[in-house]
Order: C-alpha cells, then structure tokens, then sequence
C-alpha cells in the first residue's frame, strides 16, 4: 500500500480500473485519472499514482473532495494489480509495453491467466506464444524495468525474500488486502503459500514481528510443514494423530496448545485451497489434486479400445520375422506373442523382473513400429536412462526425458503445454515407469492424446519414486486396470533375474563366498574403519576395468544418510575420501545450508535450468562458493545457480536409495554397516541390482545380514489411491487436450 499523503480516519475507499490518463504532470508521478466501477459507473481521482498502467486495478483511500456529486476523488493511499480479468489484459500489456493489441492478444491467449507468472519468472518463454523475439524482450524487460517492482505497493523489508514472492502473495490474497498488515498478523503466510520459502524464515519473520508459536498462524504453518516434510519421505498424506505430533514438535508446544488451534488452522488452510482433509487424512492440495487425477485418467482409458486407432498388431509370422534383429526361434516367438498382447489395449502397466527386460521390449517395440511407420516415443524419467535407452534402440526412435516430454517449465517445474502441446505420438513406452511418481505418471498420461496408445513398464517390489508415491505398483495391485507379466514373453532366465527372484523370495545367498565383479551381485567383506580407504580404490578399479568416468558412471550408496557409528552423516564420512581421492581437496564448502565438495556430483531437487532435467537430477559441481554455484550436465551444458535462488542441492557422490531411482549405472556400491542391517531388504538389493549394467557390490560389515533377511520390508508410501480406486470417486476434471 503506497501512502500519497495525510492519512486520516474519515478515509472512504474506492475501487475501479483505470481506463484513463486524463492529465500527468511531467516534473511528478501527480496525475488525474479515470476510474471504472465494476458497477459501469466512474469516477475522476487525483493523486501520486507512480508510473500508472492503463486496465491496471486499483484500490483508492481518500475522499471526494469538496463533498458534493462530481467531485474529485483525493486519493491518499492506494494499491494497484494488473486486470483480475483476463479479457482486460492485452490492453493492460499493450499500454505498458506500447506494443500492438495483435502481439498481447497472442500472449495472453497462450498463457492465459498465468501470463503474470510468466512474466514475473521466465519471460525468455513469451515467444512460445509466436510472437517475435524482439517483442518478447521488450516486453520482458518494461515488465523488469518499470512494473515488476510495483506490483505489491506494500512492500516489508525482509532480507532473503525475493520480490516475486512478495508480489506473488500480493495476487493471492487479494489487491485489495494490505499486505504489510496480512503479513504482521500472520507472518508463516510466505511459507504456506511458496514451498522454496523455508520454515526457519518463517519462524524468524514471526519473532521480528512478535507472533509466537502458540498462535493460529504459526499452527497453519507447522501442517504444512509436516505435510511437506512426509512428501520427502513419498508420502501423500498424514493422518490426525501424526499431524498433531508433528507440529507440536516443531513448534514446540504441548498437546493442549495445539488442540485448541489445529481446527481452525486445518480449516483455514483448506479454504486457501493449500491442503484438504477427508477421513483424518491431510494432503497437500496439488498431491490429492494428481492422485484424483490420475484415476480419472486410469479409468478415462480404461475405456479405450484399440477398435479407435489404427492396427498395429502384425500376424505371427510378421510378428516373428521383425524380431530377428534382435532374436530368433523360440525367443522370437515368445517375445512376439507378448508384444501382440500388449499392443491389443490402449494402456496396460507391463511388470519386468529386470531392466534388461524392458530394454528388450523397447527394442522389439521400435522395430515393430518402423515397420509400420508408426511413431512410437520412448520416455524415462532420468538423462541416465534415456542415454542408456538410446544406445540400445539407436536413432529408430526417439528417447526422451518426462521433462521433454511434458514440457517441463525450467523455473515452476509444472508442465507448460497449456492444453495446446499434447505429445505428438501414435505410442508412448514408458521405461522405468516404476520411478514416476504420482504427479509424474499424471502429467503425462494428460499429454497424450487420446488415438494413442500408452505402455508402462516397471519392476515389481520396487522402492518409492524419487518424488512422492510408487503408483506403478499401487495401481499393479489393482485388478481395475490392465497389467501384464512380462516374464512369460522373454528369454530363459538370466543370472540377473534368477538373483532378483531369489532376493524377492527372502534368500540373501552366500554372502562369504569370493569376490566377482562380473557377477550381478558381488560381496566384500570390510571393517567399517577401512570402508572410506577402500572405496576410492573400488572406483578407480572398476573405473579404469570398464572404461568409465569413477565419478558419473559409478554410483555409491548407503541405506540411510546417518549412522551413529561414524558420528552422523555417513554420506559425508564416505564423500570426503572420494573427494580426496579424485580432487586433492576434502574440504567441503557450504552452499544452502549444505556441505558440498567442489569437482564431485550433486543432487538437485527442484527444477531449475532445463526442461530434461526433472526434479532430483545430477549435475557436476565445477566451481562452489558461498553465494554461487556452477554446475555442469553430462552434456557438458553448464548451469550458474545463485544462492539468492532457493534450491536444494545435495552432495551427490554417496547417496540414499532415493537418489538413483530412475537412474542406471555401470556399477553400484552398497555400503553396510552393522547398524543398518535392518534396512537391508529385498526391495532393496533388487532394485539396485536393476540399477546397474555390471554389477552391484555390496561392501562392509556381512556378517549377520542374512538373519531375518526374509522379513525385512521397506516401508511403503502412504497413497490414497486405492481410497480412490475402491471409492469409485467422482473424477476431478483432467483438461482433454485436443488432438
């Protein structure tokens, strides 16, 4: 809210859209301005309006001066918004940026209502509306130049927020709000509302402000703490109980501050449209919003039949014929049956025991659809798979990212097709579908059209999805859709599915037996102590034995980042003595509250450069310091991050599980210590198994881990898509794009 002058209490206050500039004095922002009523009426005002935009919403604080019909409005205080309605934008962007009504009229009908965003975050993506670059730099740069900065008139010197977020929070709770009193009344309002905001800001900007924790805003904003802090975990969701506990702890408070409190700040907050609640179960408004979504989709396609779309189920002896490139006799004919299966639904999810089977599926499918001429498209999650994926089916087709795939905006990390870019392909191969997470596996059956046809294939038992959920195997579960086993289309049994099979039925086999890399699965026996001398070695070894980059195509993993043994933070403990090994420097440098080693991988977990490059990808980190830091894709693509920008990045030379998923490597090393036994379980050992091209080596302390092997289960992720499944629940609108 910007104050123009006196401030009295007999202020009245008036609203409208400004539709003219009647006079505007050239030595000061004093202007006179006409105003338009929602009501169709207007009236004149007069006042320091700054730099005032034509269709621009205002807010006005004043009087009508002398009191008597057609008198001016004195405006003393007031609050400007771009146009609340989006007819009204082209002519708010044309007078802004003195462009055509043709040019904001293409803007505005691609973006829509989310053209502000755009602008505010990444206008480099305003010719995607067609218009020139030339218009979209002007028009991005007047937007950075003169407006941007004046969007929220009432702004509150917070060191660390940036002024988009400001800005942005303006639009959400109204023009019409003051937002330097919203924010003093309830200071966690960023937080809630802006998921790279961090909780500790929040809880300094309520001190600052003297809000305590026993308060109703700092409630709202301990839920969605521990709402986000279980989707870190893959959860969808918390019920009642843990939800008190946790923002008890986090606040700490006792359990008869928070009752009183917790009902409001859980109906508040859903209200806002940030969570909802059904059964004592809490969600995130965005994760209930993709598992509804999804199961509308599931069931959408569930109806689909291939009677829709063209033929692309050759004869058996066709079948059999396009497969000899890649196999013949019994295997041909074994595989070919299971393809002809498949390519008979519209979508079905396709269980593989190994990631060897589903490239052999891949590369059956690309043959079969080049005979036909069709265009088939093949996605993973990761640039590591879609490199491995391409080496296998070579240029026949076309392997991509879910971020390519998608769209993925480099600085929202949401889609950005609009309804108006939909895939463009007649069949769609998921591979590693069991790494999508659930608004993943949404998202893109929403940007297939509908004459296509859409193939999932994931491993059975695997651990939870980098992001949040497994829906693959939830939705396999379900006898509602179609899946098949893939096992009965391939091959006899190699050693990589004959080890996986005994894993899953609770056989660890003979962890004592002799070294063998070339086995998929190899044991090294090591006293905890010796473990970090050791490692560097290993990855020297395998590197230079396989011709590989020890940093990139090798991968070290821990069950859990801590271990009391080693005094916290394994992951560092290991970490050090690569980065010694590989780089001469073991000293770690901050970044984000986070210890990184400059030379050595790193894990980032927003998107944030580039659309093939999703959430949780890995980057090199070339140089790093306090402020900055520059990273490079295995592309050699190079990334300048700034600490301005609120990005998790985390060191990514030894890693949890959930740091690989997606992902494949020549070899994976798995480090055990005694402590972590229990975390040793056969989905586990599986899924990194079929994360590796060679071989995994488990390495530390074995003796003993074959005791209660067989009864060792990795927790599942809370998911509410069997509710939805079971429920039959009406389905949420899932935006058909038109073909």
């Amino acid at each position: 809210m910007s104050d123009i002058g006196g401030i009295g209490a007999e202020l009245s206050q008036e609203r409208g859209t400004l539709v003219e500039i009647i006079y505007s004095d050239p030595d000061s922002p004093w202007s006179i301005c006409r105003f338009k009523r929602t009501d169709g009426s207007t009236f004149t005002a007069i006042g320091d309006f700054g730099m005032p935009i034509l269709y621009e919403d205002f807010v006005l604080q004043g009087k009508f001066e002398p009191d008597a019909p057609n008198a001016d409005f004195n405006a003393r205080r007031f609050s400007s918004m771009p146009p609340s309605s989006v007819e009204s934008l082209p002519g708010y962007l044309s007078s802004l940026a003195k462009l055509s009504r043709s040019v904001t009229n293409k803007v505005v009908g691609f973006f829509g209502e989310d053209v502000i965003n755009i602008l505010d975050r990444h206008p480099e993506r305003l010719t995607e509306a067609g218009i020139s670059e030339a218009d979209a730099r002007k028009l991005g740069d007047i937007w950075r130049d003169q407006k941007a900065d004046q969007l929220a008139q009432a702004k509150i010197d917070i060191e660390g927020i940036p002024e988009d977020k400001l800005t942005g929070l303006q639009r959400i709770i109204g023009f019409t709000e003051d937002l330097n009193e919203r924010l003093r009344a309830d200071p966690y309002l960023l937080y809630v509302h802006f998921d790279d905001i961090l909780f500790a800001t929040a809880l300094r900007l309520a001190h600052r402000f003297g809000v305590p924790n026993a308060s109703l805003s700092a409630v709202k904003g301990a839920v969605v703490a521990v709402l986000r802090r279980d989707t870190w975990a893959g959860h969808s969701y918390v019920e009642a109980h843990p939800l008190i506990a946790g923002v008890m702890e986090l606040l700490n408070l006792k359990r008869e501050q928070v009752r009183p409190l917790i009902a409001d700040a859980v109906k508040e907050l859903a209200v806002a449209g940030v969570i909802t609640v059904a059964d004592s179960k809490c969600q995130l408004k965005k994760i209930y919003q993709a598992e509804r979504g999804l199961i509308a989709l599931l069931d959408e396609w569930s109806t689909f039949t291939t009677e829709d779309c063209d033929d692309l189920v050759p004869s058996n002896n066709m079948a059999i014929s396009l497969l000899e490139p890649l196999m013949k006799g019994a295997a041909a004919k074994s595989l070919a049956a299971g393809l002809k299966t498949m390519l008979s639904e519209r979508l079905a999810l396709v269980q593989c025991e190994t990631i060897e089977d589903q490239f052999a599926i891949a590369r059956g499918m690309t043959l079969w659809m080049k005979a036909y001429g069709a265009d088939l498209t093949i996605a993973t999650y990761t640039s590591e798979l879609a490199r491995e994926l391409s080496s296998q089916v070579g240029d026949d087709a076309p392997v991509v990212t879910y971020g390519a795939l998608v769209g993925l905006d480099p600085t929202s990390g949401v889609p950005a097709f609009h309804d108006k870019r939909p895939v463009e392909t007649d069949v769609l191969l998921l591979v590693g579908a069991d790494s999508f997470g659930t608004e993943e596996l949404y998202r893109t059956i929403l940007a297939m059209p509908i004459s296509g046809r859409i193939y999932m294939l994931g491993l059975p038992r695997d651990l939870p999805a980098p992001t949040i959920g497994q829906p693959f195997e939830t939705i396999f579960e379900q006898p509602k859709y179609k899946t098949l086993q893939a096992s009965f289309w391939l091959p006899a049994r190699s050693d990589r599915r004959l080890i996986a099979n005994r894993l899953w039925s609770g056989a660890l086999g003979q962890t004592g037996g002799e070294f063998d890399p070339r086995r998929p699965l190899s044991w090294i026996e090591a006293q905890a102590d010796l473990i970090p001398e050791v490692i560097p070695e290993l990855l020297k070894a395998f590197a230079d034995q396989l011709g590989c980059d020890p940093l990139l195509d090798i991968r070290t993993v821990v069950p859990s980042a801590k271990a009391q043994s080693v005094g916290g933070d394994l992951t560092q403990w290991l970490a050090r003595p690569i980065a010694k090994a590989f780089t001469s420097n073991d000293t770690p440098i901050a970044f984000n509250g986070k210890e990184l080693f400059q030379g050595l991988p790193v894990v980032v977990k927003q998107v944030f450069c580039h659309e093939n490059h999703p959430a949780f990808s890995v980057f090199k980190a070339n140089s790093i310091t306090g402020e900055a830091i520059s990273l490079s894709d295995s592309n050699g693509q190079q990334f300048d991050l700034s600490v301005r920008k609120r990005v998790d990045v985390f060191q990514g030379a030894v890693v949890p599980p959930k740091f690989v998923r997606g992902r494949i490597y020549e070899v994976v090393i798995l480090v055990v210590l005694k402590e972590h036994h229990p975390l040793i379980s056969p989905e586990l050992l599986a899924s990194l198994i079929n994360t590796t091209k060679t071989s995994l080596v488990v390495i530390g302390e074995l003796d003993g881990l074959e005791v209660g092997f067989a009864d060792r289960k990795t927790p599942r992720c809370r998911t509410r898509i069997p509710d939805w499944i079971e429920n039959d629940v009406d389905q949420v609108g899932t935006q058909r794009h038109a073909e």
